[in-house]
């Protein structure tokens, strides 16, 4: 019975969900193809000699397909760098591109202006207008020299000192005329005030001694005048 137990188990351990009718037919679809495989199968590589050598060849394979996938990813990694790099470039080539559109058509709208415009004045007037131009600058800078020297001798710093030593004493000056000023204005309303009183104060006393003497007759040396002579006389 204990023999029967353990080969159960092994039975189940390698048969698992298969039957012995089914195992039967996985053996002899494999007698069958496996002559087939190995007339087919490519020489490169070479079948191990045993089992332990397969499994030996089977471990050293899964190790190179490990490193092989851990390849693939670094240059699967690099290829997603590599396009995000180009679709980045694309990008500006293609701003560039438009850029470099539009400028040419702005060139070919400045070649059709020059063109109309060598046509309107010809290049051999220009060179002339040029080069006469030229000679009016260099004819000015002659005298720009000229003018700088001459300021030069006429030592700019000292007319520069003279000249704010005149404008302190102009503006010292204008504070006294301002301040002649407002003291003569004060002069003269002080002035107007009081020869304005003195005035009408001898105003109404000779206008008072005129009436007394027009309505009195006049004695003159000891003579009395008719009326009408001492009115005329007053």
């Amino acid at each position: 019975m204990r023999h029967v137990e353990i080969k159960g188990q092994v039975e189940k351990e390698n048969l698992r969900d298969l039957t012995y009718e089914q195992l039967e037919r996985k053996s002899i679809g494999l007698q069958q193809s496996v002559p087939d495989y190995l007339a087919k199968r490519l020489p490169e590589p070479a079948l191990p000699s045993d089992l332990e050598s397969a499994k030996k060849e089977r471990t050293n394979a899964e190790a190179i397909q490990q490193k092989a996938n851990k390849e693939w990813e670094t240059a699967r990694e690099s290829l997603d760098a590599a396009r995000t790099v180009r679709d980045d470039l694309s990008a500006k080539h293609q701003a560039v591109r438009v850029q470099l559109d539009m400028l040419g058509k702005t060139l070919h709208h400045a070649r059709e202006n020059l063109d109309r415009a060598r046509k309107a004045v010809p290049d051999e007037m220009l060179d002339a207008n040029l080069a006469g131009a030229t000679r009016t600058v260099s004819s000015e800078q002659s005298n720009v020299w000229s003018a700088e020297a001459s300021l030069k001798a006429k030592n700019p710093e000292r007319v520069k000192a003279l000249a704010e030593t005149a404008k302190g004493s102009l503006q010292t000056t204008q504070n006294r005329r301002s301040a002649a000023q407002t003291e003569m204005t004060e002069v003269q309303t002080r002035l107007k005030i009081h020869g304005e009183e003195g005035l009408h104060e001898k105003m109404h006393t000779t206008r008072s001694r005129h009436e007394r003497f027009r309505r009195k007759p006049l004695l003159y040396s000891g003579v009395r005048l008719p009326p009408r002579f001492s009115s005329n006389h007053a």
